[in-house]
């Protein structure tokens, strides 16, 4: 006798499709920004029914904005997130792996800090894509990204590629959540967009009662900077490391007071006189 598959149970259900309507507005191709942290900082992650992260919260014991910016060529197009599906019939339906290439241009001492230390971590990693401006979140606590692969080359030709590439990847039953863009702006440290001087963001956040804990910021992607000034100068201190994309600035004390404390610091590129400035507010104590 035939079998009426139209009247079989398959215990899925009905998924709810929607449909996707055309957008006729452009589409290019490439990622913009990425900011990675460490697992460990991350306390938790709160997703909404519509599938957007609205709250991402830092461990008691990290910075308000513990992502790091890494700085993106988007000239040449090298910075990509892919993702593949693969069917299985023993992990409820199947996996998606998902994979975030990041190149650290340059083989140099920063560079290869950095390397060393992507390579061998958990991170949850925010990258915004060039078609919408719309930010993503690779890893999740507990199910954090890990490098899954890398190399670096200094070139054989004078028009080749020098640095680093990474990918640091997740094996999920998930794609990457979308992010609410104000939540993940205010979650970055690092570098802003534009020129070869770069400083972001324009402001840091500390908390009133853990001045040890520095906030480090990438300062310039080309060229050196003279050491940053602070005004008022006894609230905060700056490390400033010998050539670019090292800082870290430090509350001098805890604030018990309730009221919050700020100063403003002044970044010069050296050479070129050209100034950035960063508003820093210690918390006031609850």
């Amino acid at each position: 006798m035939p079998v009426d598959y139209t009247n079989i149970d398959f215990g899925c259900g009905d998924p709810g499709l929607d449909g996707v309507c055309r957008d006729c507005s452009p589409n290019p191709g490439g990622i913009m920004r990425i900011a990675i942290a460490p697992a460990s900082l991350i306390q938790s992650v709160t997703v909404s029914d519509e599938g957007v992260v609205t709250s991402i919260t830092p461990a008691p014991d990290a910075s308000l904005q513990p992502f790091k910016e890494y700085w993106v060529n988007k000239k040449a197009n090298v910075s990509v997130f892919n993702t593949a599906f693969t069917s299985s019939e023993t992990s409820a339906g199947g996996t998606h792996q998902n994979d975030l290439i990041l190149q650290l241009a340059k083989m140099n001492a920063i560079t290869r800090a950095e390397d060393m230390k992507l390579l061998s971590g958990e991170f949850l990693a925010l990258y915004q894509q060039r078609s919408d401006r719309l930010w993503f979140l690779l890893g999740v606590p507990g199910e954090p990204a890990e490098a899954s692969a890398g190399d670096g080359s200094t070139g054989a030709a004078i028009a080749d590629y020098n640095g680093y590439n990474l990918t640091l990847s997740t094996t999920s039953d998930l794609t990457p959540y979308e992010v609410d863009p104000e939540l993940a702006e205010s979650l970055i440290s690092g570098c802003s967009t534009g020129g070869d001087f770069m400083v972001a963001p324009n402001s840091l956040t500390f908390l009133a009662t853990d001045p040890s804990s520095g906030v480090g910021l990438t300062v310039a992607y080309e060229g050196y900077i003279d050491t940053p000034v602070m005004t008022p100068a006894d609230l905060f201190t700056v490390t400033a490391g010998p050539q670019r994309n090292a800082m870290t600035v430090k509350a001098v004390s805890a604030n018990t007071s309730a009221t919050p404390r700020t100063a403003v610091m002044t970044i010069t590129q050296r050479g070129t006189g050209a100034t950035r400035t960063v508003k820093l507010t210690q918390l006031g104590a609850e």
